[in-house]
């Protein structure tokens, strides 16, 4: 029986790059609001904040607007679209991600993961979530750390304060 491999997300801020082209996750027009779809946008290297993402307890956070990768409707099913929405309390099944094998899927569904619609590698190409194939170069994704972090701490920055 072959092992599998495993990775984790890292510490501090990172790309969610795809395998095989120099795209990464972004969300559109950087919006700082709930519900804003996530797309693939290439790489930047400068004034690349809303391409930043941090992994704590299972959710993915963006940097920019704080808010969390998420599965449009709650359903965790195949053809739903990713967006970044508030961080659930509570269980939030369709707000926490695995890092395995190269693929990103919702921990608790992981035969569906993240994918690019129609298969393509364009500016804007939205993010969701498909049937796992592992001959897939859509499905194929790379975290890298983001290099010039400051501060891990920053993540206190976009909590919410406890009311």
């Amino acid at each position: 029986m072959a092992m599998e491999s495993t990775a984790e997300f890292p510490q501090g801020f990172f790309f969610i790059r795809c395998k095989s082209q120099p795209f990464a996750v972004d969300v559109n027009g950087g919006s700082m609001t709930n519900d804003a779809t996530i797309i693939i946008w290439p790489q930047k290297m400068v004034d690349s904040i809303n391409q930043l993402w941090m992994h704590e307890e299972g959710f993915l956070i963006n940097k920019k607007s704080g808010l969390v990768l998420d599965i449009r409707g709650g359903s965790i099913e195949r053809d739903k679209v990713i967006i970044q929405y508030a961080r659930k309390p509570g269980l939030a099944h369709n707000q926490r991600w695995t890092y395995q094998n190269g693929f990103i899927f919702p921990t608790s569904a992981p035969h569906l993961v993240l994918d690019i619609r129609n298969g393509e590698f364009r500016n804007g190409s939205t993010v969701y979530l498909n049937t796992k194939n592992l001959h897939s170069k859509t499905q194929q994704w790379i975290i890298q750390p983001f290099e010039n972090e400051k501060s891990i701490n920053e993540l206190a920055l976009l909590r919410p304060s406890p009311r």
